[in-house]
């Protein structure tokens, strides 16, 4: 007796990019990712390494956390960032097809292509990260005028429904960001809340509380907040994008040469240069963060 296959239930999704020039790619994908829900995961896709590492350093989508994982990375690297993404301490990963085979993303929810692969078959592929187990999972393909030959030829060779849709609108996101803090509000445990009820009566004036409560939520997610951060310059090299920083060596006896440095962090490293207090390099500002955690830079 052989058990049946399991049934994978998988939403398969394209959004035509819109033809307006203040619309890039990247603020398309953007827009999807601010659209997903507050405690969902994305794995996302593009063609090439030079192409993941643009996505994840351009200044539409830096401020999200992006993480890029592509094979020029050494593999210490690599698995730390995977080991991360699963554990759920890294929300967005994107990556090429060096994970669209036998890599297991349990519970993965999401699935975004940059563009259409070059081939259908990587689709498929590319696509198995999600709905595995019977778990729902959705695969979002991001498309514009000149990707339509090969979605037609990945619907053909797929066989799967696509579902028509478009990018979120602003007003939207808006929406959706005021209500993720007002979920969080009402999580916050009580012995976090309750020293704070006599100042919580004084506001609440008679008539007021909506207003007081919508002043709240503004303040808690603001405009500016629901925008993705700025970029920033290096004050080492000048390069957009980048923060520049010193890991300490004084005598260069933790890290001997690049290649060991380069083993030992966690992210990639840019324009590496001995120094005398150590190495001064170039961070990518959307690694900046768990760079710091790691310890390596003080």
């Amino acid at each position: 007796y052989r058990q049946p296959a399991t049934v994978r239930s998988t939403i398969h999704r394209m959004i035509r990019l819109p033809e307006r020039a203040n619309l890039t790619r990247y603020r398309g994908l953007c827009h999807v990712l601010r659209g997903l829900a507050a405690d969902s995961q994305a794995l996302i896709f593009a063609n090439t390494t030079k192409e993941a590492l643009a996505i994840a350093r351009h200044p539409a989508v830096e401020g999200l956390g992006v993480k890029p994982l592509h094979s020029e990375m050494p593999q210490s690297q690599r698995d730390w960032l995977l080991n991360s993404f699963r554990g759920r301490r890294i929300r967005f990963l994107v990556t090429t097809d060096l994970l669209s085979r036998g890599i297991d993303l349990p519970g993965l929810q999401y699935v975004i292509l940059f563009r259409p692969p070059e081939d259908p078959t990587a689709y498929v592929h590319r696509a198995g990260r999600t709905g595995r187990a019977g778990d729902e999972g959705e695969v979002i393909t991001l498309y514009d005028k000149s990707d339509w030959p090969m979605m037609q030829k990945i619907m053909e060779t797929t066989k799967q429904n696509f579902e028509n849709s478009s990018l979120p609108t602003e007003e939207e996101l808006r929406s959706h960001a005021y209500a993720a803090v007002a979920t969080e509000i009402l999580s916050v445990p009580s012995n976090s809340w309750k020293c704070l009820e006599a100042i919580a009566r004084d506001l609440v004036t008679e008539g007021k509380a909506r207003e007081v409560l919508a002043r709240v939520v503004s303040l808690l997610n603001t405009d500016a907040q629901l925008q993705p951060k700025k970029s920033k310059v290096s004050l080492y090299s000048g390069v957009p994008d980048f923060t520049a920083v010193l890991i300490s060596d004084f005598d260069h006896t933790l890290y001997p040469s690049v290649e060991a440095l380069q083993s030992r962090v966690p992210c990639p490293l840019e324009r590496v240069r001995k120094a005398e207090a150590g190495w001064v390099a170039d961070v990518a500002n959307s690694n900046v963060d768990y760079l710091m955690k790691s310890g390596v830079v003080e």
